[in-house]
């Protein structure tokens, strides 16, 4: 599929031929379209895209540089950093939730969506497996989308419980991970282990039936399985 064909699929194709200006205020863009919390209202500041890069009053943002102007006031410079470091730690749940809504609500391949904006398939399926599997109720502010990511193979309950023991502890996601594989199982305890949550016997059977008939995986049902086998590996304990 070449890019053009890919850009029609997503509906980007009309809005690259007409104006570059989206029409929307900061705060409409990034607070409402993309739910950020806490960012102060920017004034008459506008969000402008570009199909190579995107422009915030007088700032050009590329994808390697940052273009501020030498006459740059403090006020300015300081309202951008704002702005980046509050997106920088949800980019990736943001771009996970716009797959999820795409899918469901306009069935759009996520494999276009990759060609067109050059990006890894795996790493669509990462962002949109998490954000999928951990619900907006359950996610942690002061965590990072890794630390999510940790836990979206387990149930709800022990999602909310890991989650609640690495904020208490300020666990980074290393430390979250050694705390999770610390907890060991064996054929004493085994409907602890992953395997036996419903959600995976669901994946694994939907995977199956699809390899039976010959259908297409799903691609976040791959990045399911292979989470589900890390975790198998990390954390089985054979009793001999």
């Amino acid at each position: 599929m070449s890019k053009r064909d890919a850009r029609r699929n997503l509906g980007l194709q009309a809005a690259e031929e007409g104006s570059s200006n989206t029409g929307l205020t900061l705060e409409q863009s990034v607070i409402e379209g993309y739910g950020l919390k806490g960012i102060e209202r920017a004034s008459s500041r506008s969000l402008k895209v570009t199909e190579n890069a995107f422009s915030f009053g007088r700032f050009t943002l590329t994808s390697n540089r940052l273009i501020i102007p030498e006459d740059t006031s403090l006020d300015e410079w300081s309202e951008l950093g704002t702005v980046l470091f509050r997106m920088q730690g949800s980019m990736q749940w943001l771009i996970g939730d716009w797959l999820v809504y795409g899918e469901r609500q306009f069935q759009q391949d996520r494999r276009a969506i990759a060609e067109h904006f050059s990006l890894d398939i795996h790493t669509l399926d990462n962002y949109a497996w998490v954000a999928r599997a951990v619900s907006d109720s359950l996610r942690k502010e002061s965590l990072s989308f890794g630390h999510h990511a940790l836990v979206a193979g387990r149930s709800p309950e022990e999602q909310v419980f890991w989650l609640d023991q690495a904020e208490a502890n300020q666990w980074s996601v290393a430390e979250l991970r050694k705390a999770m594989s610390s907890n060991r199982l064996s054929a004493g305890n085994a409907p602890r282990l992953a395997l036996a949550d419903q959600n995976n016997r669901l994946v694994m059977n939907r995977v199956w039936r699809s390899i039976e008939h010959g259908q297409e995986i799903k691609g976040e049902d791959i990045a399911h399985l292979r989470r589900w086998l890390d975790e198998v590996e990390r954390n089985w304990v054979i009793k001999r």
